[in-house]
């Protein structure tokens, strides 16, 4: 067997493991590939095709981001962009890596570096399959800070849907479905779970019934919502969320990422400040600024609150420290919205002082 030929087999056998969930034996598997032709210490073997040195990297990103190591990354890319000046590399390995360059920004939360790095994936989408993950990709960016100051579009979203019933497609059918359901959740939370249910449908009567499950909690998350938005005359949608929340069983969550989105809605559901802290200090620790600043707005919520206020001045802090680092275009609202905020609290402490 070529040396070639034992790369690809590596790789396969590391997207296999990936597909799996055993991200840690795929990371380990790729570490070794990378030890094998020694691109971590700058000496590449001769005997290798240039293809199979920028495989062995786009893979090594997928375990390092399957991992949370995002903080590695960065590395891998300039490895990448070192080897390929001046070389021709297919449409199809441009794409994938582009792919992972948006998904890390977009992931720290640098929102409008991932929106440019995805216009710039375009023009390596050339099938119906690239084009669905490039723009599902894109809806999760356009609607991924979910909070009082967002904004949302469908567009993409939609078009991907389009494409994935084109294809006749019904893993694809259902991320879109469910890609629409936590877009709608904060504004139309009703459409929200209309939505969720389509996506539970379509994983379940395919056969994918982990996708199934995952999506209770969105169902939950939509039932909150809709609570939230009038407590007063809502009380039946957060005794659904509950009943929904429960038919997830925690300890079967193969994914990290889904574990936190798990404690996150666990934590809207039952005001707990515990369950969403770990959800929070999941974020911070990836360096994810957008996911952690959705959840500190509810721990903030809830700190005022229960007049926790000198707890709630330490998270107003954290959360405007990530919202800066996002380089938001509202950012000023931002900062203005919270220092309101932190009169309120003083005012507030002022009183308690006196009473």
């Amino acid at each position: 067997m070529l040396i070639q030929e034992i790369i690809e087999h590596l790789n396969n056998q590391a997207h296999f493991l990936l597909a799996d969930y055993r991200k840690e034996e795929a990371l380990v598997l790729m570490e070794r590939v990378y030890d094998f032709l020694g691109i971590r210490i700058g000496r590449p073997r001769q005997d290798v095709p240039i293809e199979s040195y920028l495989l062995s990297i786009c893979n090594h990103i997928a375990c390092l981001m399957n991992n949370n190591l995002l903080y590695e990354v960065e590395r891998d890319f300039g490895r990448f962009e070192r080897i390929v000046v001046g070389k021709y590399v297919s449409e199809e390995l441009l794409f994938h890596y582009q792919y992972y360059k948006v998904e890390y920004y977009f992931r720290r939360g640098y929102y409008i570096l991932a929106m440019e790095q995805s216009r710039l994936l375009e023009k390596y989408a050339v099938n119906d399959q690239q084009q669905f993950c490039m723009l599902l990709q894109r809806g999760e960016i356009e609607n991924a800070d979910r909070n009082i100051f967002a904004l949302f579009s469908v567009n993409s979203v939609s078009k991907a849907l389009s494409i994935a019933e084109r294809m006749h497609d019904a893993y694809s059918i259902g991320l879109a479905y469910s890609e629409l359901s936590e877009m709608f959740t904060f504004y139309y939370p009703s459409l929200a779970f209309n939505f969720a249910k389509k996506s539970e449908l379509e994983f379940a009567r395919n056969g994918f019934k982990q996708k199934a499950n995952e999506q209770e909690v969105s169902l939950a998350n939509a039932l909150i919502i809709k609570y939230l938005k009038d407590p007063q005359h809502s009380e039946c949608f957060k005794k659904d969320a509950k009943r929904k929340i429960s038919l997830v069983d925690k300890s079967k969550i193969r994914s990290v990422q889904h574990l936190a989105n798990y404690d996150y809605v666990y934590g809207l559901v039952y005001d707990n400040i515990d369950s969403l802290l770990s959800a929070a200090n999941f974020y911070k620790k990836l360096g994810s600024h957008g996911g952690f600043c959705q959840v500190m707005d509810r721990i903030i919520h809830l700190r005022l609150r229960r007049k926790e206020y000198r707890q709630a001045e330490t998270d107003i802090h954290d959360y405007l420290v990530s919202a800066r680092k996002m380089n938001r275009k509202d950012i000023t609202t931002v900062e203005d919205h919270y220092k309101n905020l932190k009169d309120k609290i003083h005012d507030a402490m002022v009183k308690d002082k006196k009473n």
